[in-house]
């Protein structure tokens, strides 16, 4: 409940039939008044809500036989969005220590401003109906999907306009939108459903291939995701075909799974049941190994190994012997995560190798691992042979 004092509300019909307008008062300031001028406005050709009255005649069949029924049914347009086109605001005198204002908006000028909208989103309409099918006729799938939540949005717009326009005059069955937006949105998903995709690895390339009910599909985009963000983009080439180098598959983590899956709106992917594919990866080893002596915690210690061995350098007792330190610097912030600096030195024989990482996590311990498991385990194994 607002803390200021609205002395007064009139709303009153100008001398015009045409003119609407509504007069507030506020003892809060003018500028207060003229938004309570501006709500009283709208909630005023708000209340111009249609209602219609349903009466039918029903018979259905009972075990003592046919009986008749009577149903009602009523249904009420209600706007939570009125478009004061035009609405003009005027200060008035103050009443005492009231402010006072008065909003008046023209409704003719307001439906004509509506109606220019309304005839501007039927050419978009048509326009971008025309676009899809060409989209369609290149088998062009990402524009394709764009533009069809483009031709979404403009046919929610005009449902808003037409709502609108309800509240100020008789909408005419002709201004009805005519649009394809179910037909488009059925061919594209049969489209979406008869995608194909396939994955190999080649070497040291993963080779993505994708094609659909006629061949191979060409600049369709595809993302590698890795911990819920895309790692990698593309399109495919002119044979349906996209490859990802493995070194930047494996930028983030030495070892692990990515998800390879269209790279269009997720809600015609999902509607569509296109299927994405998890490919497992990991680094080449390295030609020696290395025998890690590691003087942390036990799960500070595992983590390192594991970050390192997934990252493609060879552990084993008998290997030539690696020291490892590790330094932390934590601290708490505000929202009660942990935050840590690391600081790892690894010692072999003469040589020293010191990299910097961070970490945040729930507790110290969780910080701790994060940050050794972003530690740059590629130029860790390249300074180690």
């Amino acid at each position: 409940m607002k803390l200021f004092l609205i002395v007064a509300l009139v709303a009153s019909f100008a001398f015009s039939a045409n003119i609407v307008s509504f007069t507030a008062e506020s003892i809060e300031s003018q500028k207060d008044a003229n938004n309570l001028a501006l709500e009283g406005l709208a909630k005023q050709l708000k209340s111009r809500v249609e209602s219609e009255t349903k009466v039918t005649r029903e018979e259905r069949k009972t075990e003592s036989g046919w009986q008749a029924e009577k149903t009602m049914e009523s249904s009420k347009k209600v706007s939570t969005n009125i478009v004061l086109k035009g609405a003009k605001v005027v200060p008035g005198k103050k009443n005492g220590k009231n402010f006072t204002a008065t909003a008046s908006v023209d409704v003719d000028q307001m439906a004509s401003k509506l109606m220019v909208d309304l005839e501007t989103v039927q050419k978009n309409v048509k326009s971008k109906d025309s676009v899809i099918r060409f989209d369609m006729l290149d088998r062009d799938y990402r524009k394709m999907t764009l533009d069809m939540l483009a031709l979404e949005k403009l046919v929610a717009s005009y449902d808003d306009l037409l709502e609108n326009m309800s509240y100020v005059k008789e909408v005419p069955s002709e201004l009805r939108l005519d649009h394809t937006l179910n037909e488009l949105t059925e061919f594209l998903l049969a489209n979406l459903s008869s995608l194909k995709l396939e994955t190999e690895w080649q070497g040291e390339n993963l080779v993505v291939t994708i094609s659909d009910f006629a061949g191979p599909v060409v600049a369709f985009p595809i993302a590698l995701v890795q911990d819920s963000r895309d790692l990698l983009n593309g399109k495919t080439d002119k044979q349906g075909k996209i490859v990802f180098e493995k070194r930047q598959i494996a930028k983030n983590h030495g070892a692990g799974d990515i998800v390879v899956r269209p790279d269009l709106s997720f809600r015609y992917v999902r509607t569509a049941d296109v299927v994405s594919k998890t490919v497992h990866y990991e680094s080449a080893k390295t030609a020696g190994s290395y025998k890690l002596e590691c003087s942390a915690s036990i799960a500070e210690c595992g983590a390192l190994k594991k970050t390192l061995s997934d990252g493609g350098i060879a552990l084993s007792d008998g290997g030539v012997a690696v020291q490892a330190y590790l330094e932390f610097a934590d601290k708490k912030s505000s929202a009660g995560l942990f935050t840590t600096k690391l600081t790892l030195s690894l010692k072999k024989g003469s040589e020293e190798i010191v990299e910097l990482s961070q970490g945040v996590g729930k507790d110290i311990e969780a910080a701790h691992v994060k940050a050794i498991q972003k530690l740059p385990f590629a130029r860790i194994k390249e300074k180690l042979e």
